[in-house]
């Protein structure tokens, strides 16, 4: 079960579509078919936050950053030659944003800080 803002619950996959979209994205994937991939899910998105709460979302070619209300605030367009075609993103501890594709890893000096994800993990200790 999970909480809406609303204070309502959220205890099935049906009552997911009453959702609407936070941002529409579908203008970035527009492009997905020059990546040579076999299906539009193969364009898939990655997402990571930093710790003011911006979204930093991939799409074919680039990264999208939308604030909390879900304004876009930039794009950081790739290489358009090289047709990279991201699959996972994360703002690492270190001050990079690190992105990958299929054939590389890449990496970029930002200003936002690391979301502290809050965990309940126990770790036990050594017998």
């Amino acid at each position: 079960t999970f909480d809406d803002s609303d204070g309502s619950s959220i205890n099935s996959i049906r009552n997911l579509r009453d959702f609407s979209a936070f941002y529409d994205m579908t203008d970035f994937f527009a492009s997905c078919q020059e990546f040579n991939v076999g299906s539009m899910e193969e364009c898939g998105i990655a997402l990571t936050l930093d710790a003011s709460g911006n979204i930093f979302a991939t799409f074919p070619g680039g990264i999208a950053i939308i604030d909390t209300e879900g304004v876009l605030l930039a794009t950081i367009s790739l290489d358009d030659a090289l047709k990279i075609l991201p699959t996972s993103i994360v703002v690492g501890n270190d001050g990079y944003l690190y992105l990958s594709s299929r054939t590389a890893l890449f990496r970029w000096k930002i200003k936002s800080k690391l979301l502290d994800y809050p965990t309940n993990l126990i770790v036990p200790q050594k017998k």
